[in-house]
């Protein structure tokens, strides 16, 4: 018999009247008048038993070393506490595949947790970690999510972060380490969604290698250039780097191979060009607001899959005649853009007819 406790906020649930698959009764009684411990009634019949435990908005700032006796369980839940440490006992919990400690206070991963053979998801977002384990390599994971820590450097030797060759889901975002050497993720081939934004980047390595990355989010860093992309990125379809410092043109090699590209996120920049020959057939948003574009590549209004395109705030003098083929387009701002109005009177009348019928909305140069 295996079955899930749950401990809700305000309400814990009594250890006799446990929810299980098999007896789905409970009874409830008034947390301020019952603290977290279980009896050796709870400990002897269900910690052997026990797959799932929830131990969440529970106000708890330990956990009882009791946890190390759930050596089936496979998801335990500890988020929304007040924990300052894992116990060692962690470490006993060996058939434990998803850990959940996030929105807790807990500054170090324990290294009984690399004892945990069948982990797979390692849950810590929102906590005081200043650092990622040297050893975090040695576990099989498929999702890492540290979101919002204080995490300074990467671990990249060996049993490192570049080791994770598992991995396919990897949040750091909201944390301060300021670069990521190709080292930290030299065996992330089974890589396919990357958050590092608001992370203090100045430097990252090339994603080249990340052949089933799907979605990339770098935004809110201090990105001097575009990153490497290489060639061969086919299953990327979401890129966010808005609010970076990428100045200059942006090569045509940055699109190459980009054939799965449904949105790119190129706001708050410094960017003076696009590229002629964008080949990107599935793209549909377009968003490079708060740049410095002059002008756009005559291509760029014949992608019969653009539905969006966002170009407010930008320094246009003119736009291709090209946008007169265009029929298809939904919602197009161009607010900001004072010196294409005398310029481009007609092709404005025609996207702003043209976002009409198809439902959408047109911001006009002088809008503000």
């Amino acid at each position: 018999m295996s079955g899930e406790f749950v401990f809700p906020a305000l309400k814990f649930l009594e250890p006799i009247g446990c929810i299980t698959k098999s007896k789905p009764h409970r009874k409830e009684v008034d947390s301020t008048a019952m603290p977290f411990r279980a009896p050796s009634l709870f400990a002897e019949n269900y910690a052997r038993t026990t797959t799932e435990l929830k131990v969440c908005q529970c106000e708890l700032e330990e956990l009882p070393e009791l946890v190390g006796a759930f050596y089936l369980l496979l998801e335990l839940d500890l988020s929304d506490n007040k924990l300052e440490i894992l116990p060692p006992d962690i470490g006993s919990c060996y058939s434990l595949k998803v850990l959940n400690f996030s929105s807790n206070h807990i500054s170090v991963i324990p290294e009984e947790v690399q004892m945990l053979a069948h982990l797979e998801k390692l849950l810590g977002y929102t906590n005081k970690l200043t650092a990622i384990p040297d050893w975090i390599g040695t576990l099989e994971l498929t999702e890492l999510n540290l979101f919002n820590n204080k995490v300074l450097h990467l671990p990249v030797g060996e049993q490192g972060l570049g080791d994770l060759r598992q991995v396919e889901e990897l949040n750091l975002a909201a944390n301060v380490m300021m670069q990521l050497p190709d080292e930290a993720m030299s065996s992330w081939l089974n890589m396919r969604v990357l958050n590092l934004y608001d992370c203090r980047l100045i430097k990252v390595g090339s994603f080249a290698h990340l052949v089933n990355l799907e979605e990339l989010r770098i935004f809110g860093n201090n990105l001097a250039e575009a990153p490497d992309l290489g060639s061969g990125l086919s299953k990327l379809k979401i890129l966010e780097m808005n609010k970076n410092q990428i100045a200059g043109d942006l090569p045509l090699s940055f699109f190459a191979g980009l054939t799965a590209l449904e949105r790119i996120v190129l706001n708050n920049n410094q960017i003076t060009a696009l590229p002629v020959g964008i080949n990107c057939p599935s793209l549909e948003s377009l968003l490079i607001s708060n740049n410095a574009l002059k002008e756009l590549p005559p291509d760029l209004p014949l992608n019969r899959s653009l539905k969006i395109i966002f170009l407010n705030s930008n320094a246009l003098e003119s736009l291709p005649q090209t946008f007169m083929q265009n029929t298809w387009l939904e919602r197009v701002n161009l607010s900001r853009n004072v010196k294409c109005v005398q310029s481009a009177g007609h092709i404005l009348a025609h996207l702003k007819t043209t976002c009409a019928a198809n439902g959408g909305k047109y911001w006009a140069p002088e809008e503000l």
